[in-house]
């Protein structure tokens, strides 16, 4: 992925297939590790929702973060907080 290409992905845009399969491969192996920062929530969360609409994608984020809500027993970790207000 080009530098370029990165930034456009991280500012919200719409990736290359071949890039989204290049940044599933990345966080199985590489990125999940230890405390996400809120960017790379952010990021994880377009690539799962790469090509659905406007109001599907804002279900299944919606819907995300109820489910690691209730997951952390109502509180969302800092990352997950600052992660839920880039959607915002």
């Amino acid at each position: 992925m080009s530098p370029t290409g990165l930034r456009k992905f991280i500012a919200g845009g719409d990736p290359y297939h071949k890039t989204v399969r290049r940044i599933r491969e990345w966080y199985a192996t590489v990125g999940a590790h230890g405390v996400p920062a809120p960017t790379e929530g952010a990021a994880a969360l377009r690539v799962l929702t790469h090509g659905l609409g406007a109001a599907e994608r804002a279900m299944v984020v919606n819907t995300v973060f109820e489910a690691l809500e209730r997951a952390h027993g109502g509180r969302y970790p800092k990352w997950l907080a600052e992660a839920r207000e880039r959607w915002r």
